[in-house]
């Protein structure tokens, strides 16, 4: 229960900046939130992962559900089976996908807003709440993948 509550509540976060990033500003406006470091950019974006592929249409929309598909499948079993640091990246990497299929759904495009940069040295690609939620549950599922191998090994020696 405690992984669907992850889920849920990055869910939300993610629907409630997108729907007031929508509301409050105008495509393509900014707003300074750390001066020489982060900003809020309303942007459209078509494409897939950091804007890449702007012209895949549904063939993005098709890939980001059969995605959302596998990763609630696991999902699903790791809560059932192992619960934990996996179950926990695995709802931040589904609330994530979930949040940006929803918005490929209802407006054939993903609302990013967030942009990170230094000064005019070098600058992010604008990015979401669930992009972020994806990244992060990525990382944790990577860090788990390493400690489960050397765990395994570790039975290998040992039994």
């Amino acid at each position: 229960m405690k992984y669907h509550i992850v889920a849920f509540g990055v869910f939300l976060i993610d629907q409630l900046t997108k729907y007031l990033i929508a509301k409050k500003m105008v495509l393509g406006s900014r707003v300074v939130v750390i001066p020489g470091f982060a900003d809020f950019v309303f942007v459209r974006n078509k494409g897939g992962v950091f804007g890449l592929f702007q012209s895949g249409g549904d063939i993005i929309t098709v890939l980001s559900v059969a995605t959302l598909f596998v990763v609630s499948f696991f999902y699903a079993y790791s809560i059932r089976n192992v619960g934990g640091y996996l179950s926990v990246g695995l709802a931040l990497v589904m609330a994530g996908a979930f949040g940006n299929v929803l918005d490929r759904i209802r407006f054939d495009y993903v609302i990013d807003f967030i942009q990170l940069h230094i000064g005019n040295l070098f600058t992010w690609h604008t990015f979401n709440v669930a992009d972020a939620s994806i990244v992060i549950g990525a990382v944790m599922l990577v860090i788990y993948s390493f400690s489960y191998g050397k765990e395994r090994e570790r039975e290998k020696v040992d039994g």
